[in-house]
């Protein structure tokens, strides 16, 4: 398999509808908010006009990824966090 056809790969895997590139394009606040719609249990959205999880996640696939969602989480409101004090 080829460099290109892994990226490509890559590339097609989703989580909430979306794809890595299209995550990583998400602003800090967007991606902190999109983090929260996937692990609510429910998919009320923050802003009920636009969410940004298109496709929510099982049970199982939130137990899956509770920690690393945690964690993410966690970094993107440093993130937020070091925005205020500049």
């Amino acid at each position: 398999m080829s460099r290109h056809s892994t990226q490509a790969e890559a590339l097609s895997v989703t989580v909430g509808g979306r794809t890595i590139a299209q995550v990583t394009h998400l602003s800090i606040e967007q991606a902190q908010r999109f983090i929260k719609e996937l692990v609510s249990d429910t998919q009320t959205s923050i802003d009920p006009h636009e969410p940004l999880v298109e496709v929510a996640l099982t049970e199982r696939e939130r137990l899956i990824a509770r920690q690393l969602l945690k964690e993410i989480s966690a970094r993107l409101q440093f993130l937020l966090d070091m925005a205020w004090i500049t």
